[in-house]
């Protein structure tokens, strides 16, 4: 599954850059099934395979930012910048509406992450 931060700009990006941008967020979260990832390194060889979720408490300096830094930072950085300033904006706008519970009072965005963890012997 895609993590709630993510899942924040692809949506905004679905509705005011394009249907692309937003499958494009979600291609990081494609091996989010546990099962499947344990599958997938069983089948290149790998024994005693295990896969564990791990929760971490993330901060990202700050919350009105969040979406310009991480798409500034991502595959997605050149379709973003070639859409209106509007636009942009409007992306913006919406994820920092929707991660405002989030907010800390320092202006940072913090909240949990959870990622698979795989391991196995070669």
């Amino acid at each position: 599954d895609i993590e709630p931060p993510f899942s924040a700009i692809a949506d905004a990006l679905g509705r005011h850059v394009s249907t692309e941008a937003a499958q494009m967020m979600h291609s990081p979260f494609t091996l989010g099934d546990g099962a499947t990832l344990a599958q997938l390194m069983s089948d290149a060889g790998f024994r005693e395979v295990a896969v564990i979720d791990e929760t971490i408490e993330c901060t990202w300096a700050s919350h009105p930012e969040f979406a310009r830094r991480y798409i500034a930072a991502s595959p997605i950085a050149s379709v973003f910048a070639a859409v209106s300033a509007h636009s942009q904006q409007a992306v913006s706008d919406e994820v920092a509406e929707r991660l405002a519970p989030h907010a800390t009072a320092d202006g940072s965005l913090r909240m949990p992450m959870t990622t698979n963890v795989a391991v196995g012997r070669a």
